[in-house]
């Protein structure tokens, strides 16, 4: 071997080394990438696959640069240069973020505490000395209760909430029910005022009760959609109570000297904890002592394997290194003893609990714009009646007040939509009800259904969100090939069991017995991917890997364990032996078959099987070994190196007792069998949805507690980060120290990637991810399922929790649950965001086009004295009686167009539920024709008589002073025929006049709803079957007039008057015209350009 080659080889071997004395479960990835960096093995002759070179951005201050080194790579260089300038730069760093609010200062606080913690650092003995406590005797009995009252119980404290009866007169108090409030006050005074018999008051054309019957139907719309949207947005469940359920009910303790079991509430500052395998983490511990220790902190870090824990600090970040414990996650192997360090609240939990009880709670964009429009809406309506008033009292006279009152009622009622806080409320319930069935589940507001629909980013967790939550075997490297051993397909693997010159039967018999996993008791007949296996994530992926390909339970009955030693940190490697059934052609009476590190294991090997035979580890051997671990390496996988070795019969017979405290069998000179690579897989939707996502002008960035290695691969398989992003700076990893030294600006400028992974994320940074994101203008929608993904899910304009994976805490804290764990069901739910957002538009803009043809007549009424067109009761009867289904069965209509072929609209000011186009389209083209068309019927009625007298009525009679006596003087009147009027008759005609506008703006609005089903597509081509509710909907607004119409009782109740025949003749041609002009609309929106833009409501 050349000189240089040797460097080479020695350069290879150091960094396997550094593997080696790291921990962490992704450092083969990291060295393979540290690997990749180095220039020299370039120009080597050794065969080794180089990883393609890639331009990635990273930061540099505020300038950016490009490398040919990998992400990780960048990001590595990166987070030493913004560390060096933040030290730098600390106090002005400091200046910088000044936090703004309540959730700020918390996080603030957690991340200072991050900063300057040093319980893991400091010596045993500094740590004893400052907790006063003693490591093998504990604290005393006393002095432990002298604690709990200077510390308090160690027990979450409950966050202050708001008393439900004080939500409920929040809904009561809303800006759109203050206004009905005021007008069923005044319905209340002039129906007070009516009984009183004061003077000034005359209503002849209505009956005694009507004032009192609209106050009682004002207030009745009020408290139903109080008490609708009261259910809707109490919470179900408390966040708190998803954080208290993870506290262990007991543990051990040393007090005295002497173990006790005692209540975790009572454990304080100071306890010397014993902790073993099963149990739950009473306190934020640091450990003492530790044996085999691993605790499992998916739930609170994202983390997807379990982290081993020793008495060693190896990290200054007290959230990676490895001899703390926090309370609530669980020892899922091993045994340790830790001091209690910090309880209750101040636990890091405790602190989760606070920034998830701090983040503050604002309305969806939805129900901003909804308030904003009921704003202006109020504003025009009380100054519409001030205005009524003002001019009445000058016009006629102080005394006239209380005749005011009834206009004022009119126009109050007229001008405010009452029907649609209810008709958005039931289309939002009927949206997630479609939602629920497909696999997304909204749990708080019901608004969220249209904010996800204006996402513009998915920050989301990778561990059981965009991955399995299962470790997988991904490759195999045997026979000197590296093979895709996927379980789900097993390409390749499974045909080397049967061949003769292969020794993938090595590999397989060492995974099948060197292993302490075994199924559950029980599962036979479940699938082998589905069964429950007892053992780590990682002895779990291996022993189904296994099992997919022969039944283990066989090879282990041939083959049964003698001797073993366990997994350690020290060693890296477990063994065990095992007795062969008869001796074979190597003449041994057991085998010995090791796993672990796979350096530990090369190191340990002289040999190594290739197609049936053991051929010498050499330096070409050695090379191809390097390459195959430099590509498992840049794919983010855990790799394991497995061996054996046959132990001479004669040495070792049958019996032979193996001693595993004072090792008397060999562990040198094995034969390596090969490597094993494991990753938890992604899910199998994950990348078709990301790329809907794409398509759909939807970014999606990954923020995990995963190495950034692992992250960077998992992110390049699913489709996350794509060649061209790496290739033209848009793509970048960053770790969650570079995130935390970050300013607000680096952090700005960072966001603007169009691809982002964040690994090593705490879950006070991912909250700022998602405030920074926020702050960008994004509609931030944050997938997770664990304690350390709460805050952010918080905080996101969209909490999305998995339903089978996710811990009570995330759900608690989300908007909306994915039943079935699948990433895809969120394309799904956005989709329906989008459509139900169109379809709020239509239900809205048919809502308000009422409102013209309501509020005109009251003006004419007014101004030139018409006997009344329309009275509250039937503009009540519209809104909250004919109009509400109709509305509602538009958020049955299916999408126009692919609503994913569109980019989002975030927060867009140019495409809201109201805009000027819409309030256009509503008022001035569909309420001015329905106004028209029951104007023509109102003047029909009163020129022909309506059939109560032979005579009729011209509209210069009915006007003015004719109009103010024709209703209000006792005396008889004569019209231009001579037909004597008497004033019953007179009022009678009135009624029917009324009776005649109110139908055919009814059966106008039949076209009405017609014309807003769709946009832009024709009516015709789009259809009617698609939305059989509509179709209710049509009949229901023809049932509607005839019933107050035809019916005596109901006549009298609503002040109607039965209509003739030819009067249902007039809407027709109006309906025909309102459908021919939409559809011109329609085709020149189709055609694009200005029309496109601006006629669309």
């Amino acid at each position: 071997m050349s000189k240089s080659n040797q460097d080479v080889d020695l350069d290879m071997r150091e960094s396997q080394h550094t593997l080696v004395s790291d921990d962490d479960e992704d450092t083969v990835a990291v060295s393979s990438a540290r690997r990749a960096s180095r220039t020299s093995i370039a120009s080597t002759s050794v065969s080794i696959q180089s990883v393609a070179a890639e331009r990635s951005t990273y930061y540099d201050g505020d300038h950016r640069r490009n490398s040919t080194a990998s992400i990780a790579t960048a990001f590595q260089e990166t987070s030493a240069r913004v560390a060096d300038r933040r030290r730098r730069g600390a106090a002005a760093s400091k200046e910088e973020h000044k936090p703004k609010n309540k959730a700020e200062v918390k996080e603030e606080e957690l991340v200072n505490r991050e900063v300057q913690m040093d319980d893991h650092i400091i010596s045993a003995e500094e740590l004893e000395g400052r907790l006063e406590t003693d490591f093998k005797k504990g604290i005393t009995v006393a002095e432990a209760e002298r604690r709990i009252e200077k510390y308090g119980f160690n027990a979450l404290t409950p966050p202050e909430q708001t008393p439900k009866w004080i939500l409920f007169m929040r809904e009561l108090t809303t800006p759109f029910a203050l206004v009905l409030w005021a007008a069923a006050l005044l319905c209340f005074v002039a129906f007070i005022v009516q009984q009183t018999g004061s003077e000034g008051y005359t209503n002849p054309l209505g009956n005694e009760y009507e004032n009192l019957v609209v106050g009682v139907a004002l207030v009745l719309v009020v408290l139903v959609t109080a008490i609708f949207s009261f259910v809707q947005t109490v919470k179900s469940g408390d966040a708190m109570a998803g954080f208290a359920a993870m506290a262990p009910q007991n543990t051990t303790v040393i007090r005295g000297g002497e173990l006790m079991t005692l209540s975790a509430k009572f454990v304080v500052p100071g306890d010397i904890v014993k902790i073993i395998s099963g149990d739950k983490i009473p306190a934020d511990v640091r450990i003492i002592e530790a044996t085999n220790m691993k605790v499992d902190n998916a739930s609170l870090t994202g983390e997807s394997e379990p982290q081993t824990r020793t008495e060693k600090t190896t990290h200054d970040n007290p959230l990676e290194t490895s001899n703390l414990a926090f309370s609530g996650t669980s020892c899922v192997e091993g045994s340790g003893i830790g001091v209690v360090i910090y309880t209750a609240d101040d636990t890091v939990i405790g602190q989760l609990a606070n920034l998830v009880s701090g983040a503050e709670e604002e309305d969806t964009p939805m129900m901003v714009e909804i308030n904003s429009f009921v704003k202006w809406i109020t504003i025009f309506a009380a100054s519409l009646a001030l205005i009524f008033l003002v001019v009445g009292l000058v016009r006629d006279g102080v005394d006239t007040w209380s005749s005011l009152i009834v206009i004022i009622i009119g126009i109050v009622v007229g001008t405010v939509p009452e029907g649609l806080p209810s008709a958005v409320a039931v289309s939002l319930a009927l949206a997630a009800s479609r939602m629920a069935a497909k696999n997304v589940l909204v749990t708080e507001q019901l608004s969220v259904v249209e904010t996800l629909g204006r996402t513009t980013i998915i920050a989301s967790d990778k561990t059981g969100t965009l991955t399995q939550n299962r470790m997988t075997v991904s490759h195999v490297w045997t026979d000197m090939d590296l093979l895709s051993a996927d379980t789900l397909q097993a390409n390749g693997v499974k045909d080397r069991m049967v061949a003769e010159d292969s020794s993938f039967n090595d590999l397989y018999k060492i995974g099948a017995l060197c292993s302490r996993s075994e199924f559950a008791a029980g599962q036979n007949e479940v699938a082998i991917l589905d069964r429950e296996v007892i053992g780590d994530a990682s002895e779990t992926a291996i022993l189904k890997f296994c099992e997919l390909l022969a039944p283990v339970s066989t090879i282990r009955t041939h083959c049964p364990k003698v001797a073993e030693i366990p997994f350690n940190s020290t060693n890296k490697f477990q063994v065990s032996i095992h007795s062969l059934p008869k001796k074979d052609k190597h003449n041994a009476a057991h085998i010995l078959v090791m796993k672990g590190a796979p350096e530990r294991i090369l190191d340990r090997a002289t040999r190594i099987g290739i197609k049936g035979k053991e051929c010498s580890l050499d330096a070409d051997v050695r090379a191809k070994y390097d390459t195959a671990y430099l590509q498992i390496g840049n794919m983010g996988e855990r790799v394991l190196g497995f061996a054996y070795l046959y132990l001479d019969a004669a040495e070792f017979p049958l019996g032979f007792n193996f001693d595993t405290e004072n090792v008397n069998f060999p562990l040198e000179d094995l034969v390596f069998g090969g490597l094993m690579s494991m990753i938890d897989p992604p899910r199998e939707s994950v990348p078709g949805a990301i790329q809907q996502c794409h398509k759909a002008g939807i970014r999606v960035a990954m923020v995990t507690g995963d190495h950034p290695v692992t992250a960077q691969a998992i992110a390049r398989t699913i489709g996350l980060l794509t060649p061209e992003g790496e290739a033209s700076g848009r793509a970048v990893v960053i770790h969650g120290e570079s995130l935390l030294k970050m300013t607000e600006a680096e952090l700005d400028v960072a966001l603007r990637h169009d691809e982002i992974v964040f690994a090593r994320t705490s879950p006070a940074q991912k909250l700022r991810i998602v405030e920074g994101l926020q702050r960008a203008n994004h509609i931030v929608a944050v997938t997770g399922d664990g304690v350390n993904d709460s805050p952010a899910l918080k905080k996101a304009n969209v909490g999305v929790a998995m339903g089978i994976a996710g811990t009570d805490v995330s759900k608690d804290a989300s908007d909306i649950i994915l039943l079935d764990d699948n990433f895809g069901s969120i394309v799904n739910g956005i989709a329906e965001g989008r459509v139900i957002f169109d379809n709020m538009k239509k239900s809205i803009a048919y809502t308000l086009s009422s409102k013209a043809p309501q509020l005109i007549p009251y003006i004419f009424s007014f101004f030139l004295w018409l006997p009344p067109p329309l009275n509250a009761l039937l503009i009540l009867s519209i809104d909250i009686g004919t109009d509400l289904l109709p509305a509602i069965s538009l958020a049955y209509e299916v999408a126009e167009s692919s609503v994913m072929d569109r980019p989002p609209r975030g927060d867009s000011s140019r495409d809201k539920l109201v805009t000027i186009a819409s309030i256009i389209y509503s008022y001035a083209f569909l309420g001015i024709l329905q106004c028209i068309a029951g104007f023509t019927s109102y003047f029909i009625l009163f020129g022909t008589g309506c059939g109560i007298q032979n005579g009729g009525w011209s509209f210069d009679s009915i006007w003015l002073s004719n109009g103010e006596d024709f209703i209000y003087s006792e005396a008889d009147m004569t019209d231009s025929e001579g037909i004597v009027w008497t004033q019953e008759n007179r009022l009678d005609l009135s009624r029917c006049g009324t009776s005649g506008y109110f139908s055919t703006v009814l059966i106008v609005r039949m076209a009405v709803l017609l014309t807003t089903k769709t946009v832009e597509r024709s009516l015709f081509k789009h259809g009617l079957k698609s939305n059989k509710v509509l179709l209710i909907g049509l009949v229901e607004i023809v049932f509607i007039p005839l019933f107050l119409v035809y019916v005596p009782g109901i006549q009298w109740v609503f002040g109607t008057y039965p209509i003739p025949w030819y009067s249902w003749l007039v809407p027709f041609p109006y309906m025909m015209l309102c459908l021919g002009l939409d559809e011109w609309r329609k085709a020149a929106i189709r055609r694009g350009g200005w029309s496109s833009r601006n006629l669309r409501f």
